[in-house]
């Protein structure tokens, strides 16, 4: 729920969880009626649409910042809307997981509208949502002689909404299922940030799979604000990539960083561009660890930086300043840097990720 809501002429304040609810800058009664509508209908895609029709303003962005679904399942909901018209939302063990729909079908239109349902969603063809041979899977024999330490940072910053992040979850979970897990194999380990770190994983906390699938599904998903990669990528090195957290001496560590924007404060970029040097620099570790390959998946940044109020002049030096920290951070190599258009496509990398990666160690 937004702190401030502006539209217009008039600013609409909510506070917790719609209990309090202020109106200011009114000259009426009607829209402190209409934010405690808003509350009580919460996403409601007739909502939406009624005031759209008006003419007069448009909520959209409003309820988007407002739900964006949620991480955590609604009650009686089985399917969500995941703004995608190849794949849905489906709720597993309370928690959100993206699903892709059988091949060469899409979501009904009725489902785009209402957002939500208890049936399954996929019933309408469309050409559009075939499978590539590349996502039709691995072969087996790849991933099942690949055993790496393989370390998640995961940008869960504010500018990514609230189903993108669900996506990012989704990635990774469906990533490391291409894997087999276990001690002789691949450990995992990671952290979310935004303006902290959150650890959600490390190499030595679980045996099975099942346990660390586990983990992943409860990452955290809601920081506070700000993009503190520096504070990310010096928590892998220094905490994840140690033998006391699990780090093995003749695995292969692979570390892979996902964010959609450059450090937040900007200040701290060039203390972010320090760390990326650190992380990749055999020097930094115990001996007989070696160093890391870094991945970067830059996601899409849909809030944080489209230059609202900026100068040319600033964009430029954003613009500038984020290409320098995102060209330090991934090992070298082509193979080492995916710059994604739209978070749909995560799906459509996991498995040259994976061929990169186990490439060392088929």
């Amino acid at each position: 729920m937004p702190e401030n809501w502006t539209v217009q002429n008039f600013t609409i304040v909510i506070r917790g969880n719609c209990r309090n609810t202020d109106t200011l800058e009114m000259g009426t009664y009607i829209f402190h009626a209409l934010a405690m509508l808003v509350c009580a209908l919460g996403t409601d895609a007739r909502l939406t649409k009624a005031f759209n029709r008006l003419g007069q303003f448009t909520f959209s962005d409003v309820l988007n910042d407002m739900s964006d679904r949620g991480v955590e399942c609604t009650s009686g909901t089985r399917y969500k809307y995941a703004e995608t018209s190849c794949s849905y939302l489906e709720c597993f063990d309370s928690k959100y997981e993206l699903v892709r729909c059988p091949d060469g079908q899409g979501v009904s239109d009725k489902f785009e509208n209402t957002l939500t349902s208890q049936t399954l969603p996929c019933s309408k063809p469309l050409p559009y949502c075939r499978l590539s041979l590349a996502e039709k899977g691995l072969p087996i024999s790849v991933t099942e002689v690949c055993g790496i330490d393989l370390n998640f940072v995961v940008d869960m910053s504010f500018s990514i909404s609230d189903v993108n992040k669900m996506k990012v979850r989704s990635f990774i979970l469906n990533l490391v299922k291409k894997l087999k897990l276990g001690p002789a194999f691949t450990l995992l380990s990671g952290s979310t940030y935004g303006a902290s770190t959150h650890s959600f994983l490390e190499f030595s906390t679980y045996n099975a799979g099942s346990s660390m699938i586990k983990a992943i599904k409860n990452m955290e998903t809601l920081p506070k604000k700000g993009t503190s990669t520096y504070l990310a990528l010096k928590e892998a090195r220094e905490v994840h990539l140690t033998t006391s957290k699990g780090r093995r001496k003749d695995k292969k560590a692979v570390v892979m960083v996902m964010t959609d924007g450059v450090t937040n404060p900007l200040d701290k970029s060039p203390t972010t561009i320090a760390e990326a040097k650190r992380l990749k620099d055999p020097k930094s570790y115990e001996p007989g660890v070696s160093a890391p390959t870094v991945v970067l998946l830059v996601l899409p940044n849909s809030k944080g930086e489209k230059g609202r109020g900026v100068s040319r002049a600033e964009l430029e030096k954003l613009r500038v300043t984020r290409e320098k920290e995102f060209a330090a951070i991934p090992s070298e190599g082509k193979e080492n840097r995916y710059n994604l258009d739209s978070f749909d496509q995560l799906e459509e990398v996991i498995n040259p990720i994976l061929q990169s990666s186990c490439k060392a160690v088929e």
